[in-house]
């Protein structure tokens, strides 16, 4: 058994209960059981990129 420093269990323990609570929040907010405000949130980065997204495809076709 190789040994890991406590600080790398924690931070390993620590993002994978972030990463377990983002995919709950993202799935809860799909499903409607949250309110308006914690499911924007949640799809916050989905919406900030498709933003980036149409504002690049806009400006490729403005240029052309």
């Amino acid at each position: 058994m190789f040994y890991l420093p406590n600080s790398v269990v924690y931070l390993f323990a620590f993002f994978t209960l972030y990463g377990m609570f983002n995919v709950a929040l993202v799935g809860f907010a799909a499903f409607g059981l949250l309110d308006d405000d914690v499911s924007d949130l949640a799809f916050a980065p989905v919406m900030i990129g498709r933003n980036i997204n149409e504002a690049i495809t806009d400006k490729k076709e403005s240029s052309e």
